[in-house]
């Protein structure tokens, strides 16, 4: 199959790559979003979105290729849309989650970082308490220290 195709031609300025496309619009070809043609349109499935259009390479690398497109039109119902909120949220879970805590700790955190308005609110308490964590690690240091110090002078 024949699709429009793009041309990589190597410029001396910059040394960079640049696109030259044998026909007007540089597009991939036989290139397909959730079973659509790249070139865009209307929504197939009701309350979905529709395809984003004029798909086309705007630049290479020696192991890369940079595409862009059109965003897609039509009215989109169904989908979840995610705000600044709920990728915070998520982030903040799957950081609790690697450092070992469960779920069932986790959620009333998330809800109390939500009542909060966000982290920024809650960065006193939590400089307060990186401060006195600190501050006993110190201490138990400096007790290590003077500990090891008796120790050694009792011989």
């Amino acid at each position: 199959m024949a699709g429009k195709k793009c041309v990589l031609t190597q410029s001396r300025t910059n040394s960079s790559r640049a696109v030259s496309p044998r026909t007007p619009s540089c597009s991939p070809s036989n290139c397909t979003l959730n079973n659509a043609p790249c070139a865009g349109g209307g929504p197939t499935n009701p309350g979905a979105p529709g395809t984003p259009g004029n798909v086309r390479v705007t630049g290479t690398t020696g192991s890369a290729i940079s595409l862009a497109w059109n965003a897609s039109s039509g009215t989109v119902t169904g989908y979840r849309v995610y705000d600044e909120a709920d990728v915070r949220d998520a982030r903040l879970a799957h950081q609790l989650r690697r450092g070992g805590y469960l779920l069932e700790q986790i959620a009333p955190l998330i809800a109390q970082v939500r009542a909060a308005g966000g982290l920024e609110p809650l960065e006193g308490a939590l400089d307060g308490w990186h401060a006195r964590l600190s501050a006993r690690g110190r201490a138990m240091l400096t007790g290590a220290a003077e500990l090891d110090a008796y120790l050694r002078g009792r011989g």
